[in-house]
């Protein structure tokens, strides 16, 4: 029989009062549309931008054959708990089709999703957050460029440490920026640069699910504070002629605005210093943020040149009291915002030395014997972690120990970096007296 009644009507009937009741009522209409039952010949065709109503429910066909269609989704509460949207889009046009949250509501943890094709959207009960599933467009090949499947979908976000866990270089002590200065990598892989006046930015415990943020404090002068990545062209070449979406946590105690910015460098990884930048605008844009820790997204058009590496710029005004906080950033394929990606610490520390390797106290280490005053004794070597994307730069490096002298530089490479020894006679023994960074980073 027709479906007359969505089967968020249904369940939330008054007539049956109660959870329980409730609960029961939602697993006879499941049953019911499983044998067939009811059935979903009285569909709903949208042919226009609107607001959805629960009566809606079930398949809703879209015709965007007009032009672009944006439909709002109902307002959650207890009549619209479990409502259901089986979106199937009809026409073959270039046109789109978004769905937006009603006032606060959310989709995914997004205020909109689009453009899209084909998908399901589900309030659960008592929530205020829209599911998404089954998403994709006229084609498998657009769903799965949608959703940024391809092989596999682990590793879905191109910037590397996007929920501030790692730390090698300060180990969550406080950093100072110095103003107009050159720019100053932080928690790993993210740089931060500030004008007008000098800032401290750390990394924080944050809370569930972020194990940590990252949070700059404002002072009297400051001009602008920047933060940023720069993602090698190895991990975002595919990204070149698709769609990208970014999606970020931020919260701020004193503005209202923070900008983003998407660039592609000018050459193969190389995009140039604070002051003379060598890169090309993708996109840009602004949120409206709050003091409240909360999820923004923008969908970015990748141009088919950006095959050279990526730059993902978050930036505030006049910072001069108060505190910046970021979370939770991710740079994916496709044109929605999924759950932000929580690797493991030991996977991702992994990634992070590609680019950057502390090296601990008593690390590198070389012991011998010679003769003589000056005579070689042996390299002190270290061999890294991990390969690195290329030979670091050449680090200073405090020793310590017995019958030395201060170790020279040798060598370096993606794997391994070494000094000559030479004692000053007998037994010689040298050691790395404090922590250091072996970087390579854009």
């Amino acid at each position: 029989m027709p479906k007359f009644v969505s089967k968020a009507t249904f369940v939330a009937a008054a007539a049956y009062p109660g959870a329980t009741a409730q609960t029961q009522r939602g697993q006879l209409w499941d049953s019911l549309n499983a044998a067939g039952a009811v059935t979903d010949v009285a569909r709903t065709t949208v042919t226009a931008t609107g607001a959805l109503v629960t009566t809606q429910c079930g398949v809703l066909l879209v015709d965007a054959t007009a032009g672009n269609v944006v439909l709002t989704l109902p307002a959650s509460g207890v009549a619209t708990d479990e409502a259901l949207y089986d979106v199937r889009r009809i026409d073959a046009t270039a046109n789109t089709v978004t769905f937006a949250g009603a006032g606060a509501d959310t989709i995914d943890g997004a205020a909109a999703v689009g453009p899209l094709g084909h998908l399901t959207l589900r309030l659960p009960a008592g929530s205020t957050v829209w599911r998404a599933g089954g998403l994709g467009g006229a084609t498998p090949a657009a769903a799965k460029a949608m959703l940024g499947v391809g092989p596999g979908y682990a590793f879905k976000n191109r910037l590397i440490n996007g929920g501030m866990t790692i730390d090698q270089r300060n180990n969550a002590a406080a950093q100072t920026f110095t103003a107009a200065a050159v720019l100053a990598y932080c928690v790993d892989r993210w740089y931060g640069y500030c004008t007008g006046a000098n800032v401290t930015g750390q990394q924080i415990a944050g809370s569930a699910p972020n194990l940590s943020v990252y949070r700059f404090t404002g002072a009297a002068s400051v001009t602008a504070i920047g933060f940023g990545q720069r993602i090698e062209r190895a991990n975002c070449f595919d990204l070149a002629g698709t769609t990208a979406m970014l999606s970020v946590q931020l919260a701020n105690s004193l503005l209202t605005t923070v900008a983003w910015a998407a660039y592609y460098a000018t050459t193969n990884d190389t995009f140039g210093t604070l002051a003379a930048p060598t890169r090309t605008l993708i996109a840009n844009g602004t949120f409206t943020v709050s003091a409240t820790l909360a999820t923004y997204s923008a969908q970015i058009a990748v141009p088919g040149a950006a095959t050279t590496g990526i730059e993902i710029v978050l930036s505030v005004g006049a910072q001069v009291s108060g505190t910046w906080t970021i979370g939770a950033v991710q740079l994916e394929p496709g044109s929605m915002v999924t759950d932000f990606e929580r690797l493991p610490p030991q996977v991702n520390l992994a990634l992070c030395q590609r680019r950057a390797i502390r090296v601990e106290t008593n690390t590198v280490q070389a012991k011998g014997y010679v003769a003589s005053n000056g005579q070689s004794c042996e390299y002190a070597k270290f061999y890294f972690p991990v390969q690195m994307a290329a030979a670091p730069i050449t680090p200073t490096v405090s020793w310590a120990g017995a019958q030395f002298n201060t170790p020279t530089f040798s060598y370096k490479t993606t794997q391994s970096i070494g000094w000559d020894v030479t004692g000053t006679g007998g037994t010689v023994y040298v050691y790395n007296s404090a922590a250091f960074i072996l970087d390579s980073e854009l």
